[in-house]
């Protein structure tokens, strides 16, 4: 009897140490199985992080503080998907739903709005102000003297779905640069070093093709006045940040329904002439300690309303012929920048558009021709060969010139391509015939 009992006694002990052992890792493993988010709150009208504001995960109840510079950690269940998070502070009072990728420091945004008892002043600047104060820093930010840069340029078309006109060229540029009333404006020559072309095709004898001049006009830094980020265009804008890039730059967003500086091919693009046919949109990333700007993506659209006036009386007709009137179709513009010993130089620059050309006597369309720019920056230098030093233009027409084709330098890995996919142009102008018997014939043309 007492073994038995001694027995049912020592079972009961083990088991009771068992359930102990239990109690006592069941934390230690929940803790185990739990994801820690790791973010900072913060203001969307200015990116300002929210002090000391109380957050509450809905999903568990656990509430945190944000110190000092918005930062806060929550422990979330194993496969959180979705955070509902409330908010609440002397600025704001809110719930923010937030999709979290357990990756570093995470960005979460929410509106700030006033507390109607007491009166705050933030100290952040808006998304406009931080605009302005990027475009007022470019003489400080940008080389403003004089200076040559080797790039690399390639031109194409693409006429009712067929690449043409295909150029590539190595290409040396003297920028020259001046301070007029605080602004940097320029005046460019050009050397060619290597140059090849397809086989050219005319498709309306009444239009001039595009320069690397006129493509090199679209750089807003150094041709402000005609660019989007005039400011003395900012009050026709929608400006506000982009919350939605987890970066530590400023991404500034604007809109406007109006006009864009996007001309299309068009050199008479005057604002008082075509207002209202066009609608645009920018993107500008700004580096948060110089507000140097580091990326600028224009895209403009026709706007469905806009009518270029009575067939006759047309602003688009096409002259002398007055054979096609044009409408505008969409354009893209790319602009970026990088630093080197303490200064800012375009690095890339990839410019499209798009027109519709329409038989004036029918109204039917004729072509969709869409034009395609792109130039990479490689060096910056003050000084240049004399091998180059004499063989600079003014323009960039001379690229119709003759030239003696090099196949082995060709034959070496180029830039990539931005817009389209290299095979499909190539694919295109070989229905011309070979591509490399073109560049060689071509080479001999002027």
């Amino acid at each position: 009897m007492k073994h038995c009992v001694y027995h049912a006694t020592y079972n009961s002990f083990k088991r009771i140490r068992l359930l102990l052992c239990v109690l006592l890792l069941s934390p230690l493993a929940s803790a185990y199985a739990q994801q820690v988010f790791k973010g900072v709150l913060l203001n969307t009208t200015d990116s300002l992080p929210l002090q000391f504001a109380h957050i509450e995960l809905k999903e568990t109840r656990q509430q945190v503080l944000t110190d000092s510079a918005g930062r806060f950690n929550l422990n979330t269940p194993p496969g959180t998907k979705k955070l509902v998070l409330n908010v609440t502070s002397v600025a704001c009072k809110g719930t923010v739903i937030f999709y979290p990728a357990f990756s570093g420091t995470e960005h979460v945004f929410i509106d700030v709005i006033a507390n109607p008892l007491t009166e705050f002043v933030f100290k952040g600047l808006s998304a406009r102000q931080v605009l302005e104060k990027a475009v007022a820093r470019i003489p400080e930010n940008y080389d403003t003297r004089s200076h040559f840069a080797f790039a690399f340029y390639r031109d194409y078309e693409k006429v009712n779905g067929l690449f043409l006109n295909f150029t590539e060229a190595q290409i040396a540029i003297m920028f020259k640069l001046a301070m007029n009333k605080n602004k940097v404006t320029h005046n460019n020559a050009y050397a060619v070093q290597q140059l090849r072309r397809s086989k050219a095709v005319t498709i309306i004898s009444d239009m001039t093709e595009s320069t690397m001049d006129e493509v090199l006009k679209e750089d807003p830094i150094y041709n402000l006045t005609a660019s989007s980020l005039n400011p003395d265009r900012f009050g026709d804008y929608r400006i506000r940040f982009d919350t939605t890039q987890k970066t530590d730059d400023y991404i500034v967003t604007y809109y406007r329904y109006d006009f864009s500086s996007e001309d299309h091919g068009c050199g008479f693009h005057d604002y008082n002439i075509f207002w209202g046919e066009e609608t645009e949109r920018g993107t500008v990333v700004i580096e948060r300690g110089t507000f140097a700007i580091k990326k600028y993506t224009r895209n403009a659209m026709i706007n469905p309303r806009y009518d270029y006036g009575p067939l006759g009386s047309q602003i688009n007709i096409i002259y002398p012929s007055k054979k096609y009137f044009f409408r505008f179709v969409d354009g893209d513009l790319t602009a970026e920048y990088a630093p080197v010993d303490g200064k800012w130089y375009l690095k890339n620059l990839m410019h499209k558009f798009t027109n519709d050309f329409f038989y004036c006597g029918f109204g039917s369309l004729a072509y969709r021709m869409t034009e395609y720019s792109e130039i990479c920056f490689d060096s910056v230098s003050r000084y240049v060969g004399e091998d180059i030093v004499n063989k600079f233009y003014p323009n960039t027409f001379f690229m119709r010139r003759k030239y003696d084709y090099d196949k082995n330098y060709w034959d070496k890995e180029v830039h990539p391509y931005f817009f389209e996919a290299r095979d499909s142009v190539l694919t295109h102008l070989q229905k011309l015939g070979p591509i490399e018997a073109q560049f060689i014939a071509e080479g001999k043309k002027e």
